[in-house]
């Protein structure tokens, strides 16, 4: 069943949120995002030597899948990450779980969709879990509301990528392949950015870290195909919500395993239930 998939996505990359977390304390969203997704786009290649004939990707529909990668999970990891980094993983993650909303208004705009009800009072509730992850005590000098715009700007590219990876499994039936190449493609544009980069903290890699980032990569490219099998057999508009249910498992997991440097409390909860219902919303449109 799809949507079984997409909760069992949705509780996978709540792991690999916590391990980014973790693996970021020795290095920076860049380096984790690369490692992720190289670790996540070896263990789909793995997977397409062993179960899919080489001749499958003779199809124009793989640019699609290309396309993708570059949104997600390029740009949207490393933005996802860089929440993660900055705001920590209880007041990312859900911000980040609001890609539904936008891979559901780019169907309205561009499919000729229609808004409805539960669509508006999903936009609302989504709002309304924002600014409750925005909510900052004066003496809380760990983190800026700017810095929540790094997991907006990364639910964008993933609302963007659902799209685009549905068009491609439209015309080419297999989530390895539309993985692999979307993930493939995903780390050479990363690659391809940190060339032109003067700077010399773009890629550091320590070994303290790079255990958990590692992990954090197997764990994002279970769920990621999980994801990808989820959207064959459904429709996106619900797959991509209970996909993004991620948020109680990342809060949830945060609180056994990071404790030293994550705060929970009523407002971060209750924005990311609210956030959550308001997906869930979206999803009964």
């Amino acid at each position: 069943m799809p949507e079984f998939l997409a909760l069992m996505s949705s509780f996978v990359f709540g792991f690999s949120h916590v391990f980014a977390k973790m693996g970021m304390r020795w290095s920076n969203p860049f380096t984790g995002a690369v490692i992720s997704i190289f670790v996540s786009a070896l263990l789909f290649w793995l997977g397409v030597l062993v179960f899919i004939p080489f001749s499958s990707f003779r199809t124009t529909a793989i640019f699609y899948f290309v396309i993708a990668g570059m949104f997600a999970p390029a740009l949207g990891r490393f933005f996802n990450y860089m929440g993660i980094h900055r705001v920590g993983v209880s007041r990312a993650t859900p911000i980040t779980a609001i890609a539904p909303l936008f891979s559901i208004t780019i169907a309205i705009l561009f499919v000729g969709e229609k808004i409805t009800i539960p669509i508006v009072l999903g936009t609302l509730l989504i709002i309304l879990g924002a600014i409750l992850l925005s909510h900052k005590k004066k003496e809380d000098l760990q983190w800026r509301k700017l810095d929540l715009i790094y997991p907006a700007f990364g639910a964008l590219c993933f609302g963007i990528s659902y799209n685009l990876r549905k068009l491609g499994l439209l015309h080419v039936s297999s989530p390895l392949i539309a993985a692999a190449v979307t993930t493939t493609s995903g780390f050479v544009f990363l690659l391809a950015c940190s060339l032109p980069s003067r700077r010399g903290n773009t890629l550091q890699f320590k070994t303290q870290g790079l255990f958990y980032l590692v992990l954090g990569g197997f764990f994002s490219g279970i769920a990621s195909l999980l994801s990808y099998f989820a959207l064959n057999l459904g429709n996106i508009v619900v797959v991509s919500p209970l996909t993004n249910i991620f948020p109680l498992f990342s809060i949830a997991l945060s609180a056994v395993f990071l404790r030293d440097v994550e705060t929970i409390n009523r407002w971060i909860i209750t924005g990311a239930l609210v956030t959550v219902v308001g997906v869930i919303f979206i999803a009964l449109r």
